[in-house]
């Protein structure tokens, strides 16, 4: 069960802070219906590290 606060529209990532985990996939994107973004799951976003 996960519970979270979901006070900005769009695309969220939901994952486990144990790198280990991540690597083997526990991670999820949740998408609402009828709510747009200009980002889309798999594509670039061109965020890169500070």
């Amino acid at each position: 069960e996960v519970a979270f606060l979901a006070n900005n529209p769009g695309l969220w990532m939901d994952h486990c802070h144990n790198l280990d985990h991540a690597l083997r996939g526990m991670t999820m994107h949740v998408a609402y219906e009828n709510v747009y973004t200009p980002f889309a799951i798999g594509t670039e976003t061109g965020n890169s590290p500070e």
